[in-house]
This record gives structure tokens, C-alpha cells and sequence, in this order.
């Protein structure tokens, strides 16, 4: 084997042990959310998510033994430094989160409000620049059903959808209505 293939299997390794502390730490915040009076949501699907990942990494590491996959520098490097960007945002939104980051559903909206991290400076303004334009906003909303309808609307008719800004409050983040 090359020595490509090699550093691919140890960067899947890598991979693979980070999840696991993942999950350490998501149990940790489990049982400290826990004590403060957060419930847990039972999530059956939990496992099958699991299940998808792992299968994700073996597949990748099988495809490339196996099948012989050439090692091209062109699409490895801007891979590898997409990877670590990837990987540095996760990490800024687990310890933004604090013990409010979870890889399981957590209810901690009796907790309170996560304090000021990625989401207040980076979510907020996002949010506030693309929600009033709402082509994005009304994709991924009740709308979804009519998202090729109505693209053209206006942004106003976009805002008078928004609910009013008690309804908009959660424990991360909170809108406000323009």
C-alpha cells in the first residue's frame, strides 16, 4: 500500500476517535444538564444515526484499500484544509454551547439562555441579513411545501409570516421582528 493510503486510514482513526470524545462529552453534559433538570428526549433513531456514521467511515477506509482509489494532491489539500476548518467550527460550537451542547436531544429550555459564543456573533447577524429576504427562511419552514410558489413574493409578505417575537424565543437565540 501507498504511503497515501496510510495517512488516509490514520486521518479516518483520527476521525473515529474524535467522535468518541464526542460522546464522552456529550454524556458528561447529559448528566450535568441532568442534575440542573433538563430531560432527555428519547430519540430511537439515535442508534441508526450511530450506526450511519461508522458505516461512513469504514466504507471510506474499504473503498480506498480495496478499490484502489489514486491519491490526487490537487483535491487532497483543499480537502484537508476544508476538513480542518470543518472541524475548528465544531469545536467553537461545542464549547459556545457549553454544557448546553449535546450529541442526543436535550430539553434544557429551563436552563436558560447559552451565553454569547458563535451564535451571537456570527448567527445573529446572519439571520437578521437573509430571514427579512426569506427566500431561504421559507424553504426550510411551513412553507416548504410551496417553496417553488411564491419565490417571487416580497419580502414584506415574507415578514408578515414571521410569528411575533414571544413565539420566536428560544434558549439559544432570539429574533427579533423588524
Amino acid at each position: 500500500m501507498d504511503v497515501s493510503v496510510y495517512l488516509f486510514l490514520t486521518l479516518l482513526l483520527a476521525v473515529g476517535l474524535l467522535r468518541l470524545v464526542e460522546l464522552q462529552i456529550s454524556k458528561r453534559h447529559q448528566r450535568e444538564m441532568a442534575a440542573r433538570g433538563a430531560a432527555k428526549v428519547d430519540e430511537p433513531k439515535f442508534r441508526w444515526m450511530v450506526l450511519l456514521h461508522t458505516a461512513v467511515l469504514i466504507g471510506a477506509a474499504l473503498e480506498v484499500v480495496f478499490l484502489g482509489r489514486p491519491f490526487l494532491l490537487w483535491l487532497a489539500a483543499p480537502m484537508f484544509v476544508l476538513f480542518l476548518v470543518a472541524n475548528a467550527v465544531r469545536w467553537w460550537v461545542i464549547r459556545s454551547l457549553g454544557t448546553h451542547w449535546n450529541a442526543q436531544v436535550v430539553d434544557s429550555t429551563r436552563l436558560g439562555v447559552v451565553p454569547p459564543g458563535l451564535f451571537a456573533t456570527f448567527g445573529i447577524q446572519t439571520m437578521r441579513r437573509f430571514l427579512p429576504n426569506c427566500w431561504l427562511f421559507r424553504s426550510f419552514t411551513r412553507h416548504g411545501s410551496q417553496r417553488l410558489q411564491g419565490l417571487s413574493r416580497t419580502s414584506q409578505s415574507c415578514r408578515s409570516a414571521f410569528p411575533p417575537k414571544s413565539a420566536c424565543s428560544s434558549p439559544i437565540l432570539t429574533i427579533e421582528r423588524r
